[in-house]
């Protein structure tokens, strides 16, 4: 009877450690659940201002490049004008030239309309310039664009790495 006892109480005991770390392990899993949704919740928060902050940066880029087009518009727009009114005033030239020295002096009208075609071939040398200058620009431009976003993707991976490491640790 008394081992019988004695083996009661030893299964008691037993019950009563188990029952107790059943309960730690309540308590923990609680505890440890409660930090989760909290980090999820945190979590969700930083995404949240991330997207807002991105989306707020969208808008000031669009509404700088909108800007940098309009004063672009507004280069060309005036130069435009400025190169209808030489074209004007040249053809208006050429055809004085061409009255007035056609029977006169022969010699004098061929160097002015040479003079005219000088200008038109230097000016197609400049735009084609201009031309290859942009194009050279948006080359680094896409570049530099490109650089940026490798350098960010290897922040990011080190970032992520970096908590990765704690979360698992």
């Amino acid at each position: 009877m008394n081992e019988d006892n004695q083996q009661l109480n030893y299964y008691k005991n037993k019950i009563a450690k188990e029952q107790k770390h059943s309960k730690a392990l309540e308590e923990s899993f609680d505890f440890v659940t409660q930090r989760l949704r909290k980090t999820e919740e945190e979590n969700r928060i930083v995404r949240e201002r991330t997207q807002r902050y991105h989306e707020q940066n969208e808008e000031e880029m669009d509404y700088q490049e909108q800007f940098f087009k309009d004063q672009l518009k507004i280069i060309h727009d005036a130069r435009n004008a400025k190169e209808g009114k030489f074209d004007k005033l040249q053809k208006e030239e050429r055809m004085k030239v061409e009255q007035s020295y056609s029977v006169v002096d022969p010699q004098k009208r061929d160097e002015s309309l040479e003079a005219m075609k000088e200008f038109e071939e230097e000016r197609e040398k400049l735009m084609k310039a201009l031309e290859e200058q942009r194009t050279e620009m948006k080359s680094r431009h896409w570049k530099e664009e490109i650089e940026l976003e490798k350098g960010f993707d290897a922040v990011l991976t080190q970032l992520m790495d970096k908590y990765t490491n704690k979360l698992e640790g």
